[in-house]
């Protein structure tokens, strides 16, 4: 049975693995996007199918609570017209 304290260990070794693996130019575009729609008063559409589209949904949701325009929309709607939203 893992102990906790190796159970930490794993975590933390994981956070270091994820942390080598990011592209901080990436990550810089995406967030002067995301100013861009807060500065410009556009909207960020988020979508999902299932679990991911629960996800997508609190996502909005928080987007919208830091002043960016966001709202959810399910990726079967947006196939029959819901895209004008």
């Amino acid at each position: 049975m893992t102990n906790i304290k190796d159970f930490m260990r794993m975590e933390a070794q994981s956070i270091i693995n994820a942390s080598n693996k990011i592209n901080l130019n990436e990550i810089e575009q995406i967030l002067d996007l995301l100013q861009d729609c807060k500065d410009n008063n556009s909207k960020l559409i988020v979508t999902g199918v299932g679990k991911s589209g629960i996800i997508a949904k609190k996502i909005a949701s928080t987007f919208c609570s830091l002043g960016i325009m966001s709202l959810y929309l399910n990726p079967l709607d947006a196939l029959h017209g819901d895209l004008g939203i």
